[in-house]
């Protein structure tokens, strides 16, 4: 007979301890019902004793008292119970979003991309002429709306990153084909090729940093329609940047510079700025104009402010969390512009470095602004909870409140109060969100907010763990979450219209701020 090996001596053994472990619980338990039933039934037999000197009123006015306070320790037992219930399912839902997120790849999809680049490295020379057919500008079937939109761009991205190209390739006869073209190249070496010494190639910095966007910016044409408003606007990656980088260029040129920023002047300034982008957002994506409105986030005008005239008065309005970081400074012009929008400067520099040729970072700063949270205590928010760290999104509360709030509203939501009674009511009820809408303070600036770790999930490159934004404790969320939209492509006819808007409404600001001067100094009294 086979001797047992060591392995299997010492899986024996720990099964033993294990089992030996096991019955010791069990007997400390059985003694510690035991040791209670004892207890319980003396203290009954005590009682007994008692009761039986006193007379029938008195043992009633005792039992109704005991049943009171037994029914009172019922209710606290049943509330603490639904409190751990709810905080055990939020922390179960929590944590599957941030499984299913960093969820690892199965056995077969990894043996599915082993074959996907085996045939890829096989087929590398063959790709040759698809390549250069991408130089040459066939335009390719886009896979979505976004990447439609962005193609010119994405195409003088791949370009830039690939140098600049001889006069020959343009004389060549592209209807014969490319095949013989990739036979003329001959046979090529990838083992050759000095990729692979290259690490850095391969990293979103080189792929879709600063450098890259300039260089697509430099071989871009300027638009045609923006000819209509007398300027040459470049289309980006940014849709959302171009939209802002245009308007930031008609208020410039219908301002004027001054010669010194009075008090009369920012007034304009910002009074302009304001209405212009209210305008800009009601336009293009209407959802927003509501988030703007119950947030009162006044920062960006400041910051429009400060971009379109850069100045010590200008420059004192910013708040703390949208001054620009060195890198934006060092960097400017070499990132699209909606990047200085977000509230986090370590964010902002990240998404500089990694993304700044991106054709997707409008979606990133969206998915941004939808995260913004504010921190709390559940006790706080929803009746009969304990007392534990949660944090709740800007945009769910918003989503939930009603839109136009009159003055009837605003009465019937002063006759309820917080905590919510539970959590469906807080995001179902407007009442309860307004509450905890002006409860939380987020319509006190972005200094009140932080980032749902969700959004780091999506993207880890961006988180900077010595920065502290990052919200923590357990999430309250609704059944179904939104994210704030993004404007589409600049088109002829909204470029008329900004020009026309900002030209009518500065022009008007100007003839009455010119009508109430002169009426002025007509009513001053002449003196002699």
């Amino acid at each position: 007979m086979a001797k047992p090996t060591k392995r299997g001596s010492t899986t024996q053994t720990e099964s033993d301890v294990d089992r030996d472990e096991r019955k010791k619980i069990r007997n400390r338990l059985s003694q510690r019902a035991f040791r209670r039933r004892r207890a319980e039934h003396l203290r009954e037999l005590e009682s007994r004793a008692n009761a039986s000197d006193q007379p029938d009123g008195d043992r009633v006015v005792v039992l109704e008292q005991e049943n009171r306070r037994l029914r009172a320790h019922i209710t606290q037992l049943q509330s603490q119970l639904e409190s751990i219930q709810v905080t055990i399912q939020l922390m179960s839902k929590s944590s599957t979003l941030l499984l299913d997120a960093t969820d690892p790849p199965s056995n077969e999809e990894l043996e599915i991309e082993q074959v996907r680049t085996k045939n890829q490295s096989e087929q590398a020379p063959s790709n040759i002429a698809s390549t250069s057919q991408d130089i040459l500008g066939t335009p390719a079937t886009p896979n979505n709306n976004q990447q439609n939109a962005s193609s010119n761009f994405s195409l003088l991205l791949r370009g830039s990153n690939s140098g600049r190209f001889s006069p020959s390739f343009a004389s060549y006869n592209v209807e014969a084909g490319l095949d013989g073209f990739a036979e003329s190249l001959g046979p090529i070496q990838l083992d050759s090729l000095p990729l692979p010494r290259m690490p850095e190639f391969w990293g979103l910095s080189h792929q879709m940093g600063p450098q890259a966007y300039a260089n697509a910016l430099e071989l871009s044409l300027p638009s045609p329609s923006s000819a209509l408003v007398g300027l040459n606007c470049v289309e980006s990656n940014s849709p959302f940047s171009d939209h802002i980088q245009l308007l930031k260029e008609l208020l410039k040129t219908k301002l004027k510079q001054p010669h010194r920023m009075d008090r009369t002047f920012c007034q304009t300034l910002y009074q302009s700025v304001s209405s212009v982008l209210a305008m800009f957002n009601s336009i293009t994506r209407p959802d927003v104009m509501n988030w703007y409105a119950k947030t009162r986030f006044f920062h960006i005008v400041e910051l429009t402010a400060f971009q379109i005239f850069p100045s010590p008065v200008t420059f004192s309005r910013l708040s703390e969390r949208y001054k620009p970081t060195m890198s934006q400074l060092a960097l400017q012009g070499q990132y699209p512009c909606v990047v200085d929008w977000i509230p986090f400067a370590s964010i902002r520099d990240r998404v500089i470095q990694l993304h700044a040729a991106n054709p997707c970072i409008d979606q990133i700063f969206c998915d941004a602004v939808s995260a913004y949270v504010v921190e709390s205590t559940m006790s706080e928010l929803i009746m009969d909870t304990s007392p534990i760290k949660v944090y709740v999104r800007v945009t769910d509360l918003i989503a939930s409140m009603s839109p136009d709030q009159t003055q009837e509203e605003r009465l019937d939501i002063d006759s309820v109060q917080l905590p919510a009674p539970n959590l469906r009511m807080l995001f179902s009820s407007p009442k309860y969100a307004q509450l905890a809408f002006e409860y939380l303070r987020m319509d006190c600036g972005a200094q009140e907010y932080k980032i749902d770790p969700m959004f780091f999930g999506k993207y880890p490159e961006l988180c900077d763990p010595s920065d502290d934004i990052l919200a923590t404790g357990v999430p309250l969320r609704p059944e179904s979450q939104i994210t704030l939209t993004s404007p589409r492509h600049l088109d002829p006819m909204t470029m008329t219209i900004y020009s026309s808007f900002i030209n009518f409404s500065l022009d008007a600001v100007k003839a009455f701020s010119n009508h109430t001067t002169s009426k002025r100094n007509h009513n001053v009294p002449v003196s002699g």
